[in-house]
């Protein structure tokens, strides 16, 4: 079956009925609370958050900005980032960046260098598929972390410099260390999966 941005997306996303412009998308307001990512001139809405999703992510958040340098940025939720000259706008977990252009910005990110998402059964295709084969373009990215609710389990892609491949690493349980080389600091699985069980995650 030939590969198209509808069965990629099955599931964390409904096509909103008509093409629309980038500016138009960025001037929208999501009255609803839906949650919507733009693929060169279609809207798709995102599934909603678990709470252990919305918890991993807030973990994620807290360890990685008490870690990094204070003049450098890091954002969660409803954070445009904007790739392929602004044909595409993605809403990651988590955005991290150092570049100036960026910190004063008012609402897109385009030169990210740690970018991660927190994996649930609905977007799961989406951010190893489609959105890796866009982040990867994008010149200033070092890390792209994939980070599971279903275990204690983090994979992570690494490249030094934009002109190298990324390679991969995958970290399992709680005594497991993330290591971020490029920016002198780690995060311990512990903190990354604070206050989660695999038996709660599961229930879910």
């Amino acid at each position: 079956m030939e590969t198209t941005l509808e069965n990629v997306l099955q599931e964390p996303a409904v096509a909103y009925d008509k093409l629309i412009t980038p500016e138009d998308y960025l001037q929208m307001l999501w009255q609803d609370g839906t949650r919507y990512e733009y693929w060169e001139g279609e809207l798709f809405a995102m599934a909603g958050t678990t709470l252990n999703h919305n918890l991993i992510t807030t973990n994620l958040f807290s360890a990685i900005k008490a870690k990094t340098n204070p003049t450098c940025r890091t954002f969660i939720l409803d954070v445009n980032v904007g790739i392929k000259q602004d044909s595409i706008f993605t809403l990651p977990d988590l955005v991290f960046t150092c570049n100036e252009d960026d910190i004063n910005a008012n609402r897109i990110i385009r030169n990210p260098s740690i970018l991660m998402e927190v994996l649930s059964d609905s977007t799961e295709l989406h951010d190893r598929k489609r959105k890796w084969e866009q982040y990867r373009r994008i010149k200033s990215l070092r890390y792209y972390l994939l980070v599971s609710q279903d275990r204690y389990y983090v994979e992570m892609f690494h490249r030094p410099n934009e002109q190298t491949l990324f390679s991969f690493q995958s970290f399992e349980g709680l005594d497991a260390i993330v290591p971020f080389e490029d920016f002198g600091f780690t995060m311990p699985m512990k903190e990354i999966y604070k206050d989660i069980s695999i038996n709660e995650i599961m229930e879910a």
